[in-house]
C-alpha cells in the first residue's frame, strides 16, 4: 500500500539532497502516497520539487514543495480557469499548495520563472506579489515533446539544489529541454553536449 511505498522511497533517498515528484497520471502517486512523501521528506530533505503531465493529476496535491512545474495548459487545467493572465495563476496555485516557486513552459515560446518575494512562510512578502521573468525557448525546431517538461523539471531541480538562482535554474532547464526536445525520444542529454 501507500505506508509501504512511502517506506521504500524513505529509505532509498536517505542521503539525498532533493527529491523530484513527477506524476504521469497512471495512479502509483495517489494523493495519500504524496501526502505521506511530503510529511517524510519535509523535515528530513532541504528540497523538494515536483510536477505532473497526466490530465486526471491534480497538481493541487504536490503541496509544500520547493518547486512546481508544469506546461500554462495544465496549470490552466488545475486551475479550471482558461481566460486569466498567468501570473495570476501561478499565484492562485502557489497560494494554494503552499509552494515557494514556479515554473511554467510555455511550449515553443519558453518559460516563465515564478518566485515569492520571500520564502519565508511567517514573512508578509512571502503573500505578497509575484516575481516573475519570461525566458525564450532556445530553440524553434521540436522533433518530439516527449520529456521536454520532465527534462526542464530536472535540470532546474538539480540547479536549485547546487545553489543556483531560479533565472538560473530555469536558463539550465531550458537549455535541458531545448537539447531533448530536437531528438526523438526520451533519451538523458548527454553533461558534455550541454556544456557546448
Amino acid at each position: 500500500g501507500e505506508r509501504e511505498v512511502a517506506d521504500v522511497v524513505a529509505a532509498q533517498s536517505a542521503d539525498a539532497d532533493a527529491v523530484v515528484v513527477y506524476d504521469w497520471g497512471y495512479g502509483l502517486i495517489t494523493p495519500g502516497l504524496l501526502q505521506l512523501l511530503g510529511a517524510t521528506f519535509r523535515h528530513r530533505l532541504p528540497f523538494i520539487a515536483g510536477g505532473s503531465a497526466g490530465p486526471q493529476v491534480n497538481l493541487t496535491s504536490l503541496r509544500g514543495f520547493d518547486l512546481l512545474c508544469c506546461s500554462e495548459r495544465r496549470l490552466r487545467v488545475a486551475m479550471s480557469d482558461f481566460g486569466g493572465s498567468l501570473s495570476t495563476l501561478a499565484y492562485r496555485m502557489l497560494q494554494e499548495t503552499q509552494a515557494k516557486q514556479m515554473l511554467v513552459t510555455l511550449g515553443k515560446r519558453g518559460i516563465v520563472a515564478f518566485d515569492r518575494r520571500s520564502h519565508d512562510r511567517q514573512s508578509a512578502a512571502w503573500s505578497d506579489r509575484l516575481r516573475s521573468e519570461f525566458l525564450p525557448s532556445f530553440t524553434e525546431r521540436v522533433a518530439d515533446r516527449l520529456a521536454g517538461g520532465e527534462a526542464v523539471l530536472a535540470a532546474a531541480a538539480l540547479a536549485l539544489t547546487a545553489g543556483a538562482g531560479l533565472m538560473q535554474a530555469a536558463y539550465l532547464g531550458s537549455a535541458v529541454a531545448a537539447l531533448q526536445i530536437v531528438k526523438r525520444g526520451a533519451a538523458a542529454v548527454p553533461a558534455d553536449e550541454l556544456r557546448r
